[in-house]
């Protein structure tokens, strides 16, 4: 089971076919996305246009609450390590609660997020980084 990082609905909503390929070839049952990468997607549209995309992409996908579970984890990943998720600066904390999903719900984080997510020394945080430079992601 899946879990997309904004990074991949943010190539979907701007046309990448890469990111149509990777969501053709992943079980729609088994995708996930969290509030906060709805939250991320919602408040980046600039448009009512795009605002009109971002709500059928995020129609597709089913989303994750935040639960008192996340929050323990995604606190507990802030303080583990700050060199990451700085607490002057949203979203480095946004993606705390994303890998926080990710061990809590035991998801597979699917995201083009190398800076943060590569450090993360965490046994069960399962994450698969894309090469945005890769002319294929499936």
């Amino acid at each position: 089971m899946y879990l997309l990082d904004s990074s991949i609905l943010i190539k979907w909503l701007g046309g990448d076919p890469r990111a149509f390929e990777l969501f053709s070839s992943l079980p729609q049952t088994d995708s996930y996305i969290s509030e906060i990468t709805a939250f991320e997607i919602l408040i980046g549209a600039r448009s009512r246009r795009q605002a009109e995309s971002v709500d059928r992409l995020l129609a597709v996908f089913k989303r994750l609450p935040v639960t008192p579970d996340i929050t323990q984890t995604a606190a507990s990943l802030s303080l583990k390590y700050p060199q990451i998720f700085d607490r002057k600066i949203a979203h480095t904390l946004f993606d705390s609660f994303i890998a926080a999903t990710g061990i809590v719900k035991d998801l597979e984080i699917i995201t083009l997020n190398i800076r943060y997510f590569t450090v993360l020394k965490e046994p069960a945080l399962k994450i698969r980084i894309l090469d945005e430079k890769a002319k294929k992601w499936v």
